[in-house]
């Protein structure tokens, strides 16, 4: 319950931030970047955070930039 509060923090601060633009779509991750797996979690975020950059220096989605958000669930499961 705990990390479903803090994604859901972070979502919100992502979304009301100032300086996140009206357009901009924000995609949150969970991911785990502590914990057991945590060599699994710093190998996926950089290659998602690479593409979503691509996307942006090329344009974004309809002109759109995309935010990303990403949150440290270290694989609790509870």
């Amino acid at each position: 319950m705990q990390h479903s509060r803090r994604f859901v923090a972070a979502v919100v601060f992502a979304v009301t931030s100032p300086s996140i633009q009206a357009a901009d779509i924000v995609i949150g991750q969970v991911a785990p970047l502590t914990g057991v797996l945590a060599s699994t979690g710093r190998d996926m975020v950089p290659g998602a955070r690479i593409y979503f950059d691509y996307i942006n220096a090329s344009g974004g989605i309809n002109g759109n930039r995309i935010r990303y958000v990403v949150v440290d669930d270290a694989l609790l499961g509870r």
